[in-house]
């Protein structure tokens, strides 16, 4: 077993496993397949377990970009860009009003003062955890 980093610096373990059974060819493969079935996701002693065939580190980065780049793109369908609202407004706020659309992910206010010292207006994110959320708000509050 070995620990792998975090971006926090934290150290996780990790470890690769072989099953293997002399005289059958086929046992290590139908092993190493129930266990990401019966073990990819469930929590152990308070950690989510990751249960994955091993594959090359080449293979590896390209589908960790791969995912990174899916669910980029499933949460434009999620994000929000909101302006024009009072400047007395408050993460609260905007949460208890958006909130009537969907369950929101996250929040960011924007303070609208540029770098060249424009005001620019309060603006704001909102993300939802779906997109159909988001898109009643669009149709909801736009205009």
């Amino acid at each position: 077993m070995s620990k792998e980093s975090k971006k926090d610096g934290e150290k996780l373990p990790f470890a690769f496993i072989c099953f293997d059974k002399e005289g059958d060819a086929n046992h290590g493969r139908q092993a190493a397949d129930r266990a990401v079935t019966d073990l990819h996701d469930k929590e152990l002693e308070g950690h989510k377990l990751y249960v994955q065939p091993a594959i090359p580190a080449d293979q590896r980065q390209a589908k960790v970009l791969s995912d990174q780049i899916r669910f980029k793109n499933s949460k434009k369908k999620c994000n929000l860009f909101v302006k024009n609202f009072p400047a007395s407004y408050t993460k609260d706020h905007l949460h208890k009003l958006f909130s009537e659309c969907g369950e929101i992910e996250s929040i960011k206010v924007i303070d609208g003062t540029a770098e060249d010292g424009r005001t620019h207006g309060v603006r704001a994110f909102i993300c939802y955890k779906m997109p159909d959320a988001a898109a009643q708000a669009r149709n909801r509050f736009h205009n």
